[in-house]
């Protein structure tokens, strides 16, 4: 089951034909649309037709009954913040939460880089320091050199070829290779990351992240613990709004939610060199 956020920013690009002797030869470049933010805790929220944007309507249909064959249950796309199109498939309807699955590490990533700018924890230090020692069934020599970026980038170098890749039991946290040398999708040494915010802000996790997080653009859902995860589930209005707050580079209309262009820089492109993606 899926749900689908499309967000367009939809920049417009002048080019000049040949060579201009002068300014008056220019093609004057249009400014950038203003992004729409809804308001908080209200239902209300600003839409725009695909026949103001002039885009091809007799399209709309045959992008439903592709998305409804593809098992979609939310689908929404958003042009400057405003909804262009939202349609819900099945039983599911705008009220409704699904899990955000591994989506969801995008809100713990997000999370890590606020506590970072507060001074709660540098992403270079050791996990250990937030967490503690002992925490997996390597030497004290070897969680040292394991650092909160690393649980951010996959490159722990923890086993992931356990029985349970979602283990977080310190029996599960086994040594394999050296970190930073390569990358594996191992769930859960980035589950470990709620634990490195809980102990850098003595808070919370989820406390910590609804406060510094979802009551700021008014997203509502809820962390919940399923066996060794930590699952966000949510409406799809709400995920809307977090694509809107990534795509306005962290700040939610006047707000800044997480004003660190560096680290945002690094989030959303290549943070590492052993997986391009």
């Amino acid at each position: 089951m899926k749900i689908k956020i499309v967000i367009f920013n939809l920049f417009l690009f002048c080019c000049l034909i040949g060579c201009s002797k002068g300014n008056d030869d220019q093609v004057p470049i249009p400014p950038k649309e203003t992004l729409y933010f809804p308001p908080l805790n209200s239902a209300e929220w600003e839409t725009i037709s695909i026949e103001e944007l002039d885009w091809n309507s007799s399209a709309e249909q045959s992008l439903y009954d592709f998305l409804e064959t593809n098992e979609t249950e939310a689908f929404m796309i958003l042009k400057d913040g405003k909804i262009v199109l939202e349609k819900y498939f099945g039983s599911f309807n705008a009220s409704k939460n699904h899990t955000w699955n591994s989506a969801a590490k995008t809100l713990t990533a997000f999370t890590v880089g606020i506590a970072q700018k507060e001074g709660l924890l540098s992403i270079d230090n050791a996990s250990s320091d937030y967490m503690g020692t002992g925490w997996s069934s390597l030497s004290p020599e070897q969680e040292a050199r394991i650092t909160v970026k690393n649980h951010l980038t996959m490159t722990t170098g923890l086993d992931y070829n356990g029985e349970n890749s979602f283990c977080t039991d310190k029996e599960c946290l086994i040594y394999k290779d050296e970190p930073d040398t390569f990358w594996y999708y191992h769930n859960a040494a980035y589950t470990l990351l709620d634990n490195i915010v809980s102990g850098a802000a003595n808070q919370d996790f989820k406390e910590y992240f609804n406060e510094k997080i979802r009551d700021k653009i008014g997203m509502q859902g809820s962390w919940i613990q399923t066996s060794y995860l930590n699952l966000y589930f949510s409406n799809a209005r709400s995920m809307a709004r977090f694509g809107l707050l990534n795509l306005n580079k962290g700040i939610w209309e006047d707000t800044p939610v997480l004003d660190s262009p560096n680290y945002f820089r690094d989030m959303t492109t290549t943070s590492q060199d052993l997986n391009k993606a």
